[in-house]
């Protein structure tokens, strides 16, 4: 199971990090978006959950720079993060490894996440969480400005 340090820093395996999220979406703390592609973010997580690389969107003809990999392994340090942020902030998880992106996309190498648009969930508060697992906005997209999701990533990509 993940649980969390004296440094406040959540720790686990890929699994135990997944089965916490899937939790939290089930009680409500965190919303996702099913992106029509089969590899939603609820199952992403269930993959994971279930031991399994979750899938991208390889198979689904409607992204124009569709993955190179039908699935991925998603770094620790981007499940570590999410379970982090949910334990006291409500979230909507809007992509994980599925979802149209670039086609060398952090997304696709299970090295970034989508997290929808919300007057709750501050950026600084996100920024304060991600910098203790190496996760950064680098990439410009932001909820002000008319975007529609901050994008978070391993390195900030």
């Amino acid at each position: 199971d993940g649980t969390t340090s004296d440094t406040g820093t959540v720790s686990g395996d890929a699994k135990s990090l997944a089965k916490q999220l899937l939790d939290r979406v089930d009680s409500g703390q965190i919303s996702t978006l099913d992106n029509g592609t089969g590899a939603s973010v609820k199952n992403n997580l269930q993959d994971l959950a279930d031991g399994k690389n979750p899938k991208t969107s390889k198979q689904f003809k409607q992204c124009a720079t569709p993955p190179a990999t039908a699935d991925t392994e998603v770094d620790p340090q981007l499940l570590k993060f999410l379970v982090d942020l949910s334990g006291s902030n409500k979230l909507t998880i809007n992509a994980l490894t599925g979802g149209c992106h670039t086609a060398n996309s952090n997304h696709y190498k299970g090295k970034a996440v989508d997290l929808g648009c919300s007057p709750q969930l501050q950026k600084s508060v996100i920024d304060q969480i991600g910098s203790k697992y190496g996760i950064s906005d680098g990439t410009g997209e932001y909820c002000t400005g008319g975007g529609d999701h901050w994008h978070y990533s391993i390195g900030g990509h």
